[in-house]
């Protein structure tokens, strides 16, 4: 496979191109072309596809797309091209099977195949959903870590240092950022998970000094890095400095690879196209050994809409259809906690995710970008649908699906806000308070009236 420096080198001496030229020439009428080509046709009835041909067609348009446009470093406004031939290495000559964590608690990331009976790995936290101080940062993380079924805790951001706020850039950042592994790893101390692996370092750094501060003081060589990306198919410089340390530590990184559904990919069909190139470009150029896939809607904040669904869905099938590179979906939900809406958005998510044969990343409430508001319920709840529908075919949980998107779909264009975590929670003992444990049993109870059978009794209550 190419080594990060033949990236550099071609970042540095490849074909010269403006970033809009890039955009408008090259990338937009390539995605739209193969759409045609390939034949992509979303098909908002079904959620969850099941056509095994449709997706070997989304991968193959992937592929091309690549090779047509290749990938866009900003920095040096240059296009950095692959062949063929350097594809198909990548993905025979990738990673598989991560172990994240260290001693009891060091849990393996499967190769999944789409209605594989396999279980999933599921990373339950934050995900970098911002909180507001340290006390309330360390009660939702060790309430995190103490949920049984997380293979793996995914910590808030923080936003301020000692009550100066955090800038990008500034020595408060590199302060915010160690202090964040920190502070992680003694959360899963006092939830007697010591060894839980943590699967984003450094959710508080945006800058790739923070990145690497956190990591190299307070991180464990079992942890992830999340190395993120500029859309669409674009790399800059921080992101490979990121990645450059990374690589001489020995590390893991998870490749954080995102399309915009009503951008340059277009609708649906250019989306799942674009994520497929996501695919090679991740263990390419971000030297991921984990593809982190996530999708956003120019109109609506959440992970479980159901064009992203379609989209997400439809992409993870085709990517682990042809690449032995786990998958580990992730993404933001509108919802706030203690709504009930966002616990079906949730879990709509993770059994979607599932049955496409990828592991699940459940994502921060109320669209991330509120400080506290997160809570463990909506983690929990997805963890166990998402441990319920293993094994089930696509065509099943997409009835499943298309069920929970009546009970919250029409609600997405004005969710509603919810509580924070100290409202819906108590932070003394990390219980949920009666209003927050009636949605949970209230959202149970109507799954189990669509015709899903838990596999685990309830967590809480």
């Amino acid at each position: 496979m190419l080594s990060n420096l033949e990236i550099y080198r071609r970042a540095a001496t490849g074909e010269i191109c403006s970033e809009k030229d890039y955009d408008l020439k090259r990338f937009v009428p390539a995605v739209r072309s193969l759409v045609r080509k390939y034949g992509v046709e979303y098909d908002p009835e079904t959620p969850v596809p099941s056509d095994d041909n449709l997706a070997d067609r989304v991968w193959e348009a992937g592929r091309e797309l690549i090779l047509q446009v290749g990938v866009y470093c900003v920095d040096t406004e240059r296009i950095i091209r692959f062949e063929p031939i350097e594809l198909d290495q990548a993905i025979a000559q990738a990673p598989r099977e991560v172990v994240v964590g260290f001693g009891q608690f060091a849990r393996r990331i499967p190769v999944r195949r789409p209605e594989s009976s396999i279980a999933p790995f599921f990373s339950l936290g934050a995900c970098g959903g911002p909180v507001s101080s340290d006390e309330v940062f360390m009660s939702l993380t060790q309430a995190y870590a103490e949920l049984p079924y997380a293979d793996a805790v995914a910590s808030p951001a923080m936003t301020h240092v000692d009550g100066l706020q955090i800038v990008a850039g500034s020595p408060l950042e590199i302060e915010g950022c160690i202090r964040t592994v920190l502070m992680t790893r003694e959360a899963t101390r006092r939830a007697h998970r010591f060894g839980l692996g943590i699967a984003n370092t450094v959710a508080t750094g945006v800058r790739s000094q923070g990145h690497i501060a956190g990591n190299a003081v307070a991180a464990h060589p079992c942890d992830l890095m999340e190395v993120g990306h500029t859309a669409d198919l674009k790399t800059d410089f921080d992101g490979m400095s990121k990645i450059a340390y990374m690589q001489r530590q020995g590390r893991t990184i998870l490749g954080g690879t995102g399309v915009v559904i009503g951008g340059y990919a277009g609708g649906p069909a250019g989306a799942a196209i674009s994520l497929c190139a996501y695919h090679f470009f991740a263990i390419l150029v971000q030297r991921a050994s984990i593809v982190h896939p996530y999708v956003s809607h120019f109109r609506f904040q959440t992970a479980a809409n159901r064009d992203v669904i379609w989209t997400t869905s439809l992409a993870i099938q085709a990517s682990t259809r042809h690449s032995n590179v786990p998958i580990l979906q992730s993404g933001v939900y509108s919802a706030g906690p203690a709504t009930g809406i966002s616990l079906y958005e949730e879990a709509a998510m993770a059994a979607s995710c599932v049955a496409a044969g990828g592991s699940v990343e459940v994502g921060p409430t109320a669209s991330a970008t509120r400080s506290d508001y997160l809570s463990p319920m909506e983690p929990l709840f997805a963890a166990e649908v998402g441990r319920s529908v293993v094994g089930m075919s696509r065509k099943d949980v997409n009835v499943l699906v298309r069920k929970m998107l009546d009970q919250y779909e029409p609600r997405l264009e004005a969710p509603p806000l919810g509580l924070r975590y100290q409202e819906c929670f108590d932070m003394e003992s990390r219980q949920p308070r009666a209003e927050t444990l009636e949605h949970y049993r209230t959202a149970r109870a109507a799954l189990r009236e669509m015709g899903l059978e838990f596999r685990d009794p309830p967590y809480y209550g």
